[in-house]
């Protein structure tokens, strides 16, 4: 077997594994076809200028199996997927507003500007939604840490099966994302961008005096912050590991 039709293999191979256990299928039939076309006696170019580029070759195949994608850009499909994941990892930050209201308390949490006034019918509006507030301003601070902690709960559910679900129509070849190492990248870059920001502006509040509801922004941000090291942790492991052998 010539090296022009080994890497075109490859090539097929890795556009294939990102569609899955179809693309898997899709890359051993064309497999196939090159082996065969190959002990015919045809030559390396005629058979990879019949099959076309390799991303063509399997999205062919797919289509002729009834499970090409559906028509969503790539990059379209991927920005969807790491906003999933941005809108969840954001949501699980309210697993993090407990200790942050132990340690520094809620008013570092949820408070609003100490100076900020309240209308007759907002702060009747806030008080009607607690019992336990002491004045307006404590059934903002209530009000708004809700919003920050069980709130967040629906969001979060919503979106991690919007995630599985996508996650499942790309193994099945529905719907095409960039190739993985891109993904990894374009993701990671992000969310520590998203974090950061979230966090220094936080930071930039605290040591401007304003010490209101300054952890809170802070806690929105570490999520992201995390999850973008780990990925980029991930790519840079998955980028330098050596490309596996062929299987299906």
């Amino acid at each position: 077997m010539s090296k022009a039709i080994e890497d075109y293999k490859q090539r097929l191979f890795e556009v294939a594994a990102e569609y899955g256990k179809a693309g898997r299928a899709a890359f051993s039939e064309l497999e196939q076809h090159i082996d065969d076309a190959a002990e015919a006696g045809r030559k390396p170019k005629e058979i990879i200028t019949e099959l076309g580029e390799p991303e063509q070759a399997i999205r062919t195949i797919l289509h002729a199996d009834g499970k090409a994608t559906y028509p969503l850009g790539k990059i379209a499909a991927s920005g969807m997927v790491i906003a999933f994941g941005a809108i969840i990892l954001f949501a699980l930050s309210a697993l993090l507003m407990p200790l942050g209201s132990k340690i520094a308390g809620m008013n570092a949490i949820s408070g609003d500007p100490i100076n900020l006034p309240y209308t007759a019918e907002r702060c009747k509006q806030f008080q009607a939604l607690t019992s336990t507030a002491l004045d307006c301003r404590h059934a903002a601070m209530l009000h708004h840490y809700y919003e920050m902690t069980d709130e967040r709960i629906v969001p979060a559910v919503f979106f991690t099966l919007c995630l599985l679900a996508a996650w499942w129509a790309i193994r099945k070849g529905r719907i095409a994302v960039l190739p993985r190492k891109t993904l990894l990248l374009l993701s990671s870059s992000i969310y520590i961008a998203f974090g950061s920001l979230l966090m220094l502006f936080s930071l930039g509040d605290l040591s401007a005096g304003r010490n209101w509801g300054w952890l809170g922004s802070f806690l929105n941000g570490v999520p992201l912050f995390i999850a973008g090291c780990l990925i980029l942790a991930y790519y840079l492991g998955y980028s330098t590991r050596s490309t596996p052998a062929r299987s299906v």
